[in-house]
């Protein structure tokens, strides 16, 4: 519009594009062609885009005058010209005329001449306003028809740069006033979401950010700015930097979990330290974050690094130290179990393996890494190098783990698909080893691999014949009770089953029954994991914990939505702890904590998994769960149990002492009512005392003790100490 208003005032000609020439050259060489009133349409819709609306409306009434055996394309006519003479010449009456007459014509189009009728009203509207504007510089309600021209422009014409031109013209009213703002950001907003010309978008909410500094919305547009960078303007360093400013200014804000997640994306992949700190910061603001998986992964893998970073630098501070295996352990075990990086924890692990550790943990390793060879990474023929490497080399003094590799060299084989390999390193098991328990297993696997000579049986997959099979089909069927093959034939239903199963008392029966009934129905089906529960009770209560556990951990893999499915979870987790296997119990408590932060049991959940980190000898983990169990539930019960186990992790197994002074202390002073209180406060003493010889500091410790805990049971104890310590120093 604004082009052709200079253009007539200069008397300048429209400028022909090149669309308009082929199309005139179309017409003049084809005057009787059917497609003609469409390439005249086409002819018209480019004189308006350059700007010739005078030959754009003689066109269009060409083509009603001549072609109204088209009635889409007459249509098409109509609404063009109207919208010319309303917009462009501003002859309203005219325009309404001309869609009156189509109604006339072509009565098929009338709801849609009344959507044109209504369109040249707007047209109408926007001249009303615009007339009253221009009289009226100055004054609000001017401001007030500028947005809402901007609004019919976008709302009823689908016309975003007319919006946006009077958006623009609504912030030069209100220049440096905060109103300013407002226009600014819906005008971005068209930008974004009609006509996704992002540049623009942006420059709009850096000027804002420039010539409003700590606007009530500065937090909003830096994070709509920052993500138009990263995403759109593919400009990370400039995002990176304006969400690194709102991260320190913006807590607070409704954005803040996306921006730092948003941050954390778009940092590189070596800058894992300010990934780290982003992630942080994001936790201290949203200690419940429930993120994606692969956003959790992620996370992990991020928290990993740091904290094998930190390891190897306690390596590289103290290279002689005995015990730096620790951290190589904690480091491998961190990558395979929380990051799941195979290969990088198979570094640390061989790391680990090649420096002087006792036997045992070089029998941890040893395993460890032979399992990420096998199943992990798909490479058994490491595997096959790793145990010969230490059988040759006669370590560890075990012969029974030593027999073990020799076993799992032919496993691998059996990987490998080798089959003569494979039975020769079964046969070296007992010819090596010929006292140890795994010769007689070596040879009974000799047997079953010669007993099919045309096929290959791995060792997971051992297959029967077909007389074996119907033989076992047999024994199968006689073994059934009456129940199970009631159940089958349908000879009782399934309601019926499940009253019988009720009404018995015998819990040896009611598992025979209830396992019969599972067996019938679907593995998916929703009542199964009710059942699964109940036999889980039933053989608890009978001392069959291994068939307890498995119905439980049905209940884990196949059904994720149980209503119950935490407290089935902490269940088997209890079972396992019990029974001694530590590594099962952690597995189900650590699924418990990951998925679940809001489960009414999670604090007694993340005190037992540091406690049994503790037992696994594994003290960075425990200290880390204590630490996120005082951090988020500060004053539980749990909370407290875990500050006092936190020092003394530090001081008995880490050997930290300001470690374990500090959280001693934190014990003493913020959890003063609990019970380990002045057990804390005494720990204090003996540090000072025997760990780092300090006498003054340790009898202030312990009368600090007698001051604020008169009634402890160790009183007798404390005043030993400090007569013992009094004795000890000079006079």
């Amino acid at each position: 519009e604004e082009t052709y208003k200079l253009r007539r005032e200069m008397a300048l000609p429209p400028v022909k594009s090149s669309k308009t020439n082929k199309y005139l050259s179309y017409i003049e060489a084809n005057p009787g062609s059917p497609k003609l009133p469409i390439v005249m349409l086409l002819l018209a819709n480019s004189y308006e885009e350059s700007a010739d609306f005078e030959k754009a409306v003689e066109t269009y009434r060409d083509i009603i005058d001549n072609h109204s055996q088209y009635p889409k394309v007459v249509f098409s006519a109509y609404e063009r010209q109207s919208a010319i003479m309303a917009k462009e010449f501003r002859q309203y009456e005219r325009a309404l005329f001309l869609v009156r007459q189509m109604q006339e014509k072509f009565p098929q189009f009338f709801n849609a001449a009344d959507e044109l009728i209504l369109k040249v009203s707007n047209y109408k509207k926007i001249a009303e306003n615009d007339k009253y504007i221009s009289e009226n510089i100055g004054d609000e309600k001017s401001l007030e028809l500028m947005h809402e021209n901007a609004k019919i422009y976008e709302e009823k014409f689908k016309d975003y740069a007319g919006a946006i031109a009077y958006l623009n013209k609504c912030s030069s009213y209100v220049s440096g006033d905060t109103d300013e703002i407002d226009y600014k950001l819906e005008a971005v907003r068209i930008c974004e979401e009609k006509t996704f010309d992002y540049g623009l978008a942006y420059e709009e909410l850096n000027d804002i950010l420039e010539r409003f500094p700590s606007c009530p919305q500065e937090g909003d547009i830096m994070y709509r700015a920052a993500g138009l960078l990263i995403n759109e303007l593919k400009q990370p360093h400039k995002g990176i930097k304006l969400l690194e400013n709102y991260g320190e200014k913006h807590k607070e804000d409704k954005n803040y979990k996306d921006a730092m997640l948003l941050l954390q994306s778009a940092y590189g992949e070596k800058q894992i330290a300010e990934k780290v700190e982003t992630i942080k910061k994001l936790r201290e603001v949203v200690p419940e974050l429930k993120l994606s998986d692969e956003t959790t992964k992620e996370f992990k893998r991020i928290e990993v690094e740091k904290k094998v970073a930190d390891l190897l630098q306690i390596i590289e501070t103290t290279p002689d130290e005995p015990g730096n295996y620790h951290y190589l352990y904690y480091a491998a075990r961190m990558y395979e179990r929380d990051a799941e990086e195979y290969e990088k924890a198979s570094i640390y692990y061989r790391r680990m393996i090649e420096t002087k550790v006792p036997d045992d943990v070089l029998i941890k390793g040893i395993t460890s890494l032979g399992a990420i060879f096998e199943t992990k990474i798909n490479k058994p023929k490491k595997a096959i190098e790793l145990y010969r490497e230490f059988i040759v080399k006669n370590q560890p003094d075990d012969v029974d783990f030593l027999a073990y590799l020799q076993f799992k060299i032919g496993e691998c084989y059996e990987l490998l698909r080798k089959r003569e390999e494979a039975v020769d390193a079964y046969r070296k098991v007992k010819f090596y080893f010929p006292i140890s328990r795994w010769a007689k297993t070596g040879e009974d696997r000799v047997a079953q691999i010669l007993a099919s000579p045309d096929k290959f049986v791995t060792i997971h997959e051992v297959g029967l014949d077909e007389d074996e099979l119907l033989e076992e089909k047999k024994k199968a069927e006689l073994a059934k009770g009456t129940f199970e093959v009631a159940l089958e034939t349908g000879e009782i239903s399934l309601s019926s089953a499940e009253i019988e199963i009720a009404a018995e008392q015998d819990p040896e029966i009611k598992i025979e029954k209830l396992e019969a009934l599972i067996n019938t129905m679907p593995e998916k089906d929703p009542k199964l994991a009710g059942y699964l529960i109940e036999l889980s009770k039933v053989c608890e209560q009978t001392k069959k914990l291994d068939k307890a556990a498995e119905a439980l951990k049905r209940v884990i893999d196949n059904f994720p939505k149980y209503p119950r499915y935490y407290d089935v979870a902490l269940k088997l987790a209890e079972m396992y702890r019990m029974a001694n296997n530590i590594d099962e119990a952690i597995r189900y408590y650590l699924q418990i904590v990951q998925q679940s932060p809001q489960y009414d049991k999670t604090e007694y959940v993340r005190y037992t998994l540091g406690t049994l980190y503790i037992q696994k000898q594994e003290y960075i983990y425990a200290l880390e769960v204590f630490r996120e169990l005082i951090d988020r539930y500060q004053d539980s019960l749990y909370a407290k149990k875990a500050q006092y186990e936190k020092g003394l992790v530090n001081e008995r197994y880490m050997k930290d002492y300001d470690a374990a002074i500090q959280d001693f202390e934190n014990m003493v002073n913020r959890y003063f009512d609990h019970e380990n209180a002045a057990d804390a406060q005494i720990e204090i003493g003996w540090i000072y005392e025997n760990a780092k010889h300090d006498l003054a500091q340790a009898k202030a410790a312990y009368q600090k003790a007698l001051d604020r805990f008169p009634n402890t049971p160790r009183r007798r104890e404390v005043i030993e100490s400090i007569e013992r310590i009094d004795a000890k120093m000079p006079r």
